[in-house]
This record gives structure tokens, sequence and C-alpha cells, in this order.
């Protein structure tokens, strides 16, 4: 695995991920129970069902890819999220 290859898959990654959260965020919309947390009724519909999974096989692909990547890779990225968060 190259760097590139590497890189290019985070973001492929993160592509879909932003995708999902934006589905979850839109289905629970401003609505919420008094704790803050989303109501039963839109956790267990199936759209936000899917986008959860969606969101969760993003995770579980990012777990993947960072466990087989160099660890060289791991701390080139972290420095330069630093480096463009600044």
């Amino acid at each position: 695995m190259t760097y590139e290859i590497y890189i290019s898959s985070i973001t492929a990654l993160e592509a879909d991920a932003k995708k999902f959260s934006n589905k979850m965020q839109s289905l629970k919309g401003s609505s919420s129970c008094h704790t803050g947390l989303t109501p039963d009724e839109i956790k267990f519909s199936p759209e936000f069902q899917e986008a959860k999974r969606g969101y969760k096989a993003f995770h579980d692909g990012i777990r993947r890819i960072n466990k087989l990547a160099p660890k060289e890779f791991l701390k080139r990225r972290s420095t330069e999220r630093r480096e463009n968060k600044a």
C-alpha cells in the first residue's frame, strides 16, 4: 500500500460518512426528546437505520484501513491534518 492509495481510500470513506451523517441529521431535523436524544420513532425508522448502518460501515472501514496502514502513514496524515487545521 502506498501513501497515495491510503489517502484516496480514507478520502472516499470520509465522503461516504459525510453523506450518511447528513442523511441522519436531515431525518432527525430539529426534533429531539427533552433529554436531547433522537426520538425513538425516528431512531427506529428504516431510513435512519440505513443511514446509521452506512455510518457504522464507515467507522469499520477506517478502523480496518488504519490497522493495515504502516505507522509512518498514520503519523504523516496526522501531521498533515494538524498543518491544514491551522
